[in-house]
């Protein structure tokens, strides 16, 4: 079965395997689950790809990043753009140790919990030699 993703590889894009890295923004179980607190549309369709193409660079020994968004529950570091929908209790995402804030399994190689403290310091998380999370 073709998934939208294939085919998407032009000069622009062509992928250049001895010095690319992969980014994975935001997929922790609030946003990357159905049942999180504010799940994307569609997926469902989507973590399977995306879990994917992180065990295509695993594989490689590429160089990957999980960026992830922690918000305090006071809402005192929400991006300006969700800060009023957290503020009116529309929208609790993400909060520091919740379940909602962790990496969605599949893409997490160690089950390692998010180091919050740290994290929100700026440090980053190492969870093998070659990936991380800031």
């Amino acid at each position: 079965m073709k998934t939208p993703f294939q085919n998407l590889s032009t000069p622009y894009t062509e992928l250049h395997r001895e010095s690319c890295a992969l980014l994975v923004i935001d997929v922790q179980n609030d946003y990357g689950d159905p049942g999180g607190a504010y799940p994307i549309e569609g997926v469902e369709l989507v973590i399977p790809e995306v879990v994917r193409v992180i065990e295509v660079f695993r594989i490689a020994k590429r160089p990957i990043v999980h960026v992830a968004r922690l918000y305090n529950e006071d809402g005192s570091n929400v991006d300006m753009c969700r800060k009023w929908q957290f503020e009116r209790g529309e929208l609790r995402a993400v909060v520091p140790d919740t379940w909602g804030s962790q990496l969605v399994t599949p893409t997490n190689p160690t089950g390692a919990d998010l180091d919050v403290i740290g994290l929100l310091s700026g440090k980053l998380q190492e969870l093998t030699h070659n990936e991380v999370i800031i």
